[in-house]
């Protein structure tokens, strides 16, 4: 299911909530069981961050071209 999800850039399968809460605690430096006990709020709010360097990093990618 993640592999899909991965693989395809999230256009096949889907991610499940612990594998995000992972990834944000990852992201933020806080250990998963931590981040867990916060509202998802600040998983979102981590993969809304994600997202946006992402999205920077494949601007300055495809302007430097």
């Amino acid at each position: 299911m993640i592999a899909r999800y991965l693989n395809t850039d999230g256009a096949a399968g889907r991610i499940p909530a612990w594998y995000r809460l992972l990834k944000a605690a990852k992201y933020m430096g806080v250990s998963p069981w931590d981040l867990s006990e916060k509202t998802y709020w600040w998983v979102t709010r981590a993969e809304a961050a994600m997202d946006a360097e992402e999205r920077h990093r494949n601007h300055l990618r495809d302007h430097r071209k």
